[in-house]
Formats: C-alpha cells, sequence, structure tokens
C-alpha cells in the first residue's frame, strides 16, 4: 500500500465528507426558510405612515483593512439606545460590553413624521454611539428631502 495514495484517498473522501455537510446544512436552512415564509401571511402586520432611516456605523479602514475588537460606548445593556433602534451587524457580546466585530458594526435605525425627523433622530443617536475609529456616512437620505 502507497502511503502518498492512502493520504490523498483520505483527504478525497473527508472533502466529499464536508461537503455532505454543507449541503445538509444548506438544504436545511432552506427548508426552515420556507417554513417561515409559509408562516407570514398568519402575522398581523400593522404598517406605520412613519418615515424611516437607517445609518450604518462602519470600523475604520472599512470596507478595506480594518480593526476589530473595539469597545462600542453609548449602547445599553440590551444594545440599544432612546428613540431609535439599534441592529447588531459586527459586533460582539463579551462580559456584557460590546465590542466591533466586522466592517459595518450597527445599523442606526430611526423613525420619525417625515424623513427629515427620522434622518435627524438617526444622526443624534449616532453621535451618542462611539467606537474607536467609526465613521458613517454623512449623506444618507439627502437626495431625498
Amino acid at each position: 500500500e502507497d502511503p502518498e495514495e492512502k493520504k490523498k484517498f483520505i483527504a478525497e473522501k473527508e472533502e466529499e465528507y464536508m461537503k455532505s455537510i454543507n449541503y445538509k446544512k444548506m438544504f436545511s436552512q432552506i427548508i426552515e426558510h420556507k417554513e417561515f415564509v409559509e408562516k407570514l401571511d398568519e402575522l398581523d402586520i400593522k404598517w406605520s405612515d412613519k418615515a424611516c432611516a437607517c445609518v450604518v456605523m462602519a470600523s475604520g479602514g472599512y470596507p478595506e483593512k480594518y480593526e476589530t475588537g473595539k469597545e462600542i460606548s453609548g449602547l445599553d445593556e440590551n444594545g440599544q439606545c432612546p428613540d431609535v433602534f439599534v441592529y447588531h451587524a459586527g459586533t460582539k457580546l463579551d462580559g456584557g460590553r460590546f465590542y466591533t466585530a466586522g466592517g459595518r458594526v450597527l445599523g442606526v435605525t430611526a423613525t420619525g413624521s417625515d424623513l427629515k425627523s427620522a434622518l435627524d433622530t438617526a444622526y443624534k443617536a449616532v453621535k451618542g454611539i462611539s467606537f474607536e475609529k467609526a465613521h458613517y456616512r454623512t449623506d444618507i437620505g439627502k437626495k431625498a428631502l
């Protein structure tokens, strides 16, 4: 028995096994999504007449090379702040504190009676949240005003 052929055979079997696992995982996610979609018509969705705006806070250097592990301040224990909903994209919770863990870190989202008030609220909330080298666009929604 050739040891090199045996290594090659084992590597091929491991690759087949991993593809099988990934396929099963992907397939189960599709099934879960289908079941979720089928239940959407059962939800009692309430639409709002309010305007909504979201400002993404990103890590310094994004979309190129960026650092992670920067502590985020200005969020409560649930990762939120007053008058807005903060969507976590590139964060991690460690020891009760939030840290950056990706390029797009937070989606700071606010509603208002019109787009201007929603944008004003979102940008006010962004100014209350901080982490080292944080940056965000300042032109979000301006063309629509």
